[in-house]
């Protein structure tokens, strides 16, 4: 499972990077209050690399969760080296809130919950023009207790289980959250970002729906056991071991296949 604080140590590199192209401050904006580290405070300090961590607990809609992404204003090229002008708000001119609050982001990554994937953990990832929110994992609340048992299997999975259990555990939902590190210029505003993604968490009416349509439901047990292997693996399981009828190169394993090539 991904961990968020570690991404908050990379702002020191986006640090360096800015001071490497010679970056240069825009109007300073108010100091972020989620500066955890030692190492990132002297980034923030030295070159204005901000970073706060979003976190929630009720899953995203969907459909304004893809809004907002449409709208990310990413950048139209890579550059190899940037300057911390690059990460100034827009002027008003701009054509929404949303390219105005986003543009100072530098990075971004972490996990979310969206409602059209309520069992799955959603990885969230940010860099230059790359944007994603893909399904991976499954979070550890919606497994019945023989997937749970079967999931732990996996090397290091025990131990990720109890820290989350301890650590990040929360009813009635769990594990289940928005966790997510961004990481940007002297005028990324935690203020505006917050807002921006509260409003595309379910809202009260919609959240008691969902509550509704997810009770006691759980991920297909096709995706765990010897089943669950093979999807790890890439196989199909319902295809797997069968061979090809037309295959010229089938070999017959049957107890009398041998005499009767003998015989011919």
């Amino acid at each position: 499972e991904h961990e968020p604080a570690a991404a908050e140590a990379e702002a020191a590199e986006a640090a360096e990077a800015a001071a490497d192209a010679g970056a240069i401050s825009c109007t300073p904006c108010a100091p972020s209050i989620f500066q955890r580290s030692r190492r990132n405070k002297a980034a923030s300090r030295r070159f204005g690399i901000r970073t706060f961590t979003y976190e929630r607990r009720r899953p995203f809609n969907a459909v304004r969760l893809q809004r907002l992404i449409e709208e990310w204003p990413l950048p139209k090229k890579n550059k190899k080296t940037f300057s911390l002008t690059d990460l100034e708000s827009s002027t008003e001119a701009e054509a929404s809130d949303i390219r105005a609050a986003f543009k100072p982001i530098l990075r971004s990554k972490g996990f979310c919950w969206v409602d059209s994937e309520p069992f799955r953990v959603n990885e969230w990832s940010h860099a230059g023009r790359s944007l994603s929110v893909l399904p991976e994992d499954w979070w550890w609340s919606v497994l019945k207790p023989d997937q749970l048992n079967f999931q732990i299997c996996y090397p290091g999975a025990k131990g990720n289980f109890e820290r989350v259990r301890r650590d990040k555990w929360q009813e009635p939902w769990g594990d289940r959250r928005q966790e997510i590190v961004f990481i940007g210029g002297p005028c990324m505003r935690e203020r505006d970002i917050t807002r921006i993604l509260d409003d595309c968490l379910l809202s009260d009416s919609e959240l008691e729906e969902f509550r509704q349509s997810t009770l006691d439901t759980h991920p297909p047990d096709t995706y765990f056991g010897i089943e669950g292997l093979l999807r790890q693996m890439g196989e199909d399981p319902e295809t797997f071991g069968r061979g090809n009828a037309g295959d010229e190169d089938t070999i017959d394993v049957s107890p009398h296949a041998e005499d009767v090539q003998k015989d011919s």
